[in-house]
């Protein structure tokens, strides 16, 4: 339950509330922000262009739950702070999961948009970097900075998503797109007789090889496939039917007998486990690599690459057994000798939201006094 009024003898009193919001928004105020668009397959009529608080407070009162909203904050930037809370040189926060976005501190004077306050030296920047790549307007066939980089499967699943044209950076990378680029790969192996013996099994169905058999595929030992085969069993993969029809007659009679035998099932070969664990890495790997590439643009912007600390979290780099590492070998790769840090921040972005209210309760009752 959302309140334990019997334990914590919370009922009738308003909660100070940090909101983790993770989606493009255009931050008005600590407390006000304009839902830009979408992203990661979600949609609710009526909301982009809005200010998303008074909706949340609205929702909350059809609950009969009082609440505060001190601090909007997107899941990067509660990412950061809670490791900055421990850790000084947390220069930037980055988020792996379903989405990818990142975000990092920025002196306030090289940021010429600002029009607030220009007392303080810094400014934490959310950089919405999924759309890295987007065309100029957004269209499915506008050509952006990824247009060098990107394969027909790619170009396949932009076509085939609610929002074609959009969030090309994160088509690439998050944990929402992966398994749909290695199904896409798969289906066109399995057309061209190249996997399966041509079957595609269940590999028709959009969705059907989930992000997380990447994790599952590339944790498997190499020498049973046992993961492997289990996932493509259930997938249906590959699978063969095989008819035999006898015909019988009888010595001294015209009469015939025919029998039909029909056997179906799965033959899975040490080849096909190959093939599949090498598209999952193949997959993963370009997804970190891109991912590390982000982090250096973000380390050489700010002059970091000595000491910096980015505080990462999502269910990609906490779970797939080597996305961190690529990620690390990628960024030695692009700046040898360089002292950067990929530390994980578990639940940072609802620790952080939650730092962040507590930073701004103080704050207002110190303005109080």
């Amino acid at each position: 339950p959302l309140f334990r009024s019997k334990t914590h003898n919370l009922g009738g009193q308003t909660l100070p509330l940090g909101f983790t919001f993770s989606f493009p928004v255009e931050q008005l105020s600590l407390t006000s922000g304009k839902l830009i668009k979408w992203t990661k397959k979600f949609t609710a009529s009526g909301v982009e262009g809005q200010d998303v608080i008074p909706l949340l407070k609205k929702a909350f009162e059809s609950k009969n739950v009082k609440v505060d909203v001190v601090a909007l904050v997107n899941d990067t930037v509660g990412t950061m702070m809670a490791r900055a809370l421990v850790d000084s040189k947390c220069c930037a926060g980055l988020i792996l999961g379903t989405g990818t976005n990142a975000c990092y501190m920025e002196k306030l004077s090289d940021v010429k948009k600002w029009t607030g306050d220009r007392t303080h030296e810094g400014i934490i920047v959310n950089m919405e970097w999924g759309a890295f790549g987007d065309g100029p307007n957004g269209g499915v066939n506008e050509s952006g900075a990824l247009e060098e980089f990107l394969t027909s499967y790619d170009r396949q699943l932009d076509r085939d998503s609610p929002n074609g044209g959009h969030q090309r950076y994160e088509k690439m990378i998050s944990g929402m797109y992966l398994g749909e680029i290695v199904r896409l790969v798969l289906l066109d192996l399995a057309g061209r007789g190249l996997a399966f013996g041509g079957h595609a099994g269940m590999l028709y169905r959009r969705g059907s090889f989930e992000s997380a058999y990447l994790s599952d595929i590339e944790k498997s030992s190499n020498s049973d496939h046992a993961e492997t085969k289990k996932i493509l069993s259930n997938l249906k993969l590959p699978s063969f039917t095989t008819t035999t029809t006898v015909t019988t007659s009888t010595p001294g009679s015209t009469a015939t007998t025919t029998t039909t035998t029909t056997v179906s099932g799965t033959v899975i070969t040490p080849d096909d486990c190959d093939l599949v664990l090498n598209v999952c890495r193949a997959v993963s790997t370009r997804a970190a690599r891109l991912a590390g590439a982000g982090v250096v643009a973000i380390i050489e912007k700010i002059g970091t690459a000595a000491d910096g600390v980015v505080a990462v979290d999502g269910s990609l780099f906490q779970y797939h057994p080597h996305f961190g590492r690529i990620m690390k070998e990628t960024i030695d790769e692009l700046v040898p000798g360089n002292g950067v840090k990929l530390e994980r921040a578990e639940d940072g972005s609802g620790r952080g939201a939650a730092l962040v209210a507590a930073v701004a309760c103080r704050m207002k009752k110190e303005e109080g006094k």
